[in-house]
């Protein structure tokens, strides 16, 4: 990967963070619906293919990204949750990030169980 390529792809994220929170300002269902829209997932998928022109690689990796969603759901679950109940946005956000990474430590502990991970 040349410094350019890893540039660009560095511009290019940065970039869909920094819209959805000027657009969040304005509309927060416009500002989630960018967020929700795969762009990282989009960018990624697409940086693979250019790197390694394998269509293998980006078909598991396309997998495996439909498999991980569903633990980082934990998060948007338990944050309005907590929110609403009148906790200041630091613990709330905090334990909203320890569900989600007990989420995920569990799915992957689930998935080499069922040997789905490579």
């Amino acid at each position: 990967m040349t410094l350019i390529s890893a540039l660009a792809k560095i511009f290019f994220s940065g970039l869909i963070v920094f819209t959805a929170s000027e657009v969040a300002e304005k509309s927060t269902l416009m500002g989630a619906l960018i967020v929700s829209i795969p762009f990282t997932s989009i960018l990624a998928l697409w940086f693979l293919y250019a790197d390694s022109n394998d269509t293998a690689q980006v078909a598991e990796m396309a997998q495996n990204i439909l498999w991980l969603v569903l633990p980082s759901v934990a998060l948007f679950v338990l944050l309005p949750v907590l929110l609403n109940r009148g906790w200041d946005f630091v613990p709330a956000m905090s334990a909203g990030v320890v569900a989600t990474v007990v989420a995920y430590l569990a799915f992957l502990a689930l998935a080499n169980q069922v040997g789905s991970t490579s």
